[in-house]
């Protein structure tokens, strides 16, 4: 089934707006729970464990949402995952406004919610090749990450002013609008192939193995993911290190604080914004990666030369902020290229699974990353961290020029 230009157009503008709405009531929910756990408790702990609740389970269920994908009407399964996170807030809202409202049930909450976007994360990936043509593809996964940082750079402000104004039912209420909403576009998304079925029925073990023989037999796609694994690892360094280094080093307000938090996906915005302008053309995704790596690698090295000099804090603040911008732009120069490479290279009944054993592996890695750098700030200066961070993505560009034999062009 071929899709014309008006299809693919209303497509992309209901995939926007479904996960602007649906991204920003979620951020606004998460925010506001863990405050209130805060407020009902006095605990950080049971704050802690509210968090790990909303991601232990995806790190289960997301190669289980992948088997399901390649085997059920992945339309349906991201229309019914809103519907149940809707029904299950709207339950929630009642209870608060009962009084019912126990920690339990808050941590039960969390569990399910996790569990829901576990599989609508898995489905939305996999179905947005089928959303358009080849040749747009670069252009709604660049809306995509637009989208993403956005909600990063908007999400939090609006979620502070909301919690003080609303009731924490009345929080949950939108959240659980937000859901409905984003249900009632999907419905109305037309997807090619939305109903194909995998060749391949087997056990969850034997799917798995698959996937992960198919990863590898593919050695551009083995590539792609080995080092886009390898750098969002590196990359939380910039999250760790540098509000540590804000909020007690030079101790900044919380104001100017705010102001260097967006800088990152700031520039990410700009950079996704210039992909949705930009003509597609055929690149060497390997070469543009290992050329954008040693950018970061370099912007690191500045940065930590900008932490080590003795400057005025307006001045420092404003490099500070330069350089941070340059680096979310240029890792979004990474990551909208390897999504749609991926996209494209991979075959359409095992793309599901494929997507959920990345999205798990993705889970998986961001909490050893944080700890990582944690202990590294910890124990070493702020500067040392993003001076080791900056090596190590100077090592992998070198790497990757190690395997840059393999000259595989796809078209985007």
């Amino acid at each position: 089934m071929k899709l014309n230009s008006n299809i693919e157009s209303r497509n992309i503008f209901i995939f926007s707006i479904g996960s602007l709405i649906s991204g920003l009531g979620t951020m606004l929910y998460n925010f506001s729970i863990g405050l209130y756990v805060l407020k009902l408790t006095g605990s950080s702990l049971n704050f802690s464990i509210t968090i790990l609740l909303s991601m232990l389970p995806k790190i289960i269920l997301f190669p289980i949402a992948g088997i399901l994908a390649d085997k059920h009407s992945r339309k349906t399964t991201i229309v019914v995952m809103d519907v149940l996170s809707f029904i299950l807030l709207l339950t929630i809202y009642i209870a608060v406004s009962k009084n019912n409202l126990t920690l339990l049930f808050i941590y039960l909450t969390s569990i399910l919610l996790s569990s829901f976007n576990a599989f609508f994360s898995v489905n939305i990936e996999s179905c947005i090749p089928n959303l358009v043509s080849k040749n747009k593809i670069i252009k709604i996964n660049s809306i995509n990450s637009m989208i993403n940082s956005i909600v990063r750079i908007s999400g939090p402000i609006l979620s502070g002013i909301a919690y003080s104004i609303f009731e924490i039912k009345y929080i949950i209420l939108i959240n659980a609008i937000s859901f409905l909403i984003s249900a009632i576009f999907e419905l109305f998304l037309i997807i090619k192939n939305s109903d194909i079925k995998s060749s391949i029925h087997s056990s969850f073990i034997s799917n798995i193995k698959f996937s992960l023989l198919y990863i590898k037999k593919n050695k551009l796609i083995y590539l792609i993911i080995k080092y886009s694994m390898l750098i969002n690892f590196l990359t939380l360094n910039i999250l760790i290190a540098i509000p540590y280094y804000c909020i007690n080093v030079i101790k900044i307000s919380s104001s100017l604080y705010g102001i260097i938090q967006i800088a990152l996906p700031l520039g990410m915005i700009c950079s996704s914004f210039l992909f949705t302008t930009t003509k597609n053309k055929k690149i060497n995704i390997l070469k543009q990666m290992f050329i954008i790596l040693l950018l970061i690698a370099f912007s690191h090295f500045i940065l930590f030369i900008i932490l080590k000099i003795e400057l005025i804090i307006k001045m420092k603040l404003i490099l500070l902020f330069i350089c941070i911008f340059i680096i979310g732009f240029l890792l979004c120069n990474i990551e909208i290229p390897i999504n749609a490479n991926l996209q494209n290279l991979f075959d359409d009944n095992i793309r599901g699974r494929l997507n959920g054993i990345l999205s798990s592996l993705s889970q998986i890695l961001s909490p050893i990353s944080i700890f990582f750098f944690g202990f590294l700030v910890d124990k070493f200066y702020v500067s040392y961290t993003i001076l080791i961070a900056g090596a190590a993505f100077l090592i992998l560009s070198f790497l990757l020029f190690r395997d840059i034999n393999k000259k595989t062009k796809v078209t985007l």
